[in-house]
């Protein structure tokens, strides 16, 4: 029996908090990484993003549910998702 695998989808990441950079505006997770906030933190798992303007930022993956949300292209494309709580 072959087993069916879902549609591979890019994936994006929103910020739903009114505080957060750029917040409603989808940005394509690119890669994750260790990452720093400054030079006397520690270092967190961080996603790196790129909004459509191709400005890049590091989104901490800890904040995913509390600030940010999670899509599928999908999502982004259909419009239906949270653009701030």
């Amino acid at each position: 029996m072959k087993q069916e695998y879902p549609k591979k989808e890019k994936v994006y990441v929103v910020a739903t908090h009114h505080c957060c950079f750029r917040v409603g505006e989808p940005s394509e997770i690119i890669g994750v990484k260790m990452g720093q906030s400054g030079e006397k933190s520690k270092p967190r798992l961080v996603y790196e993003v790129e909004y459509s303007d191709g400005v890049r930022d590091e989104i901490c993956v800890s904040e995913i549910g509390m600030n940010y949300q999670l899509l599928t292209f999908t999502d982004v494309k259909s419009g239906k998702f949270n653009s701030e709580q």
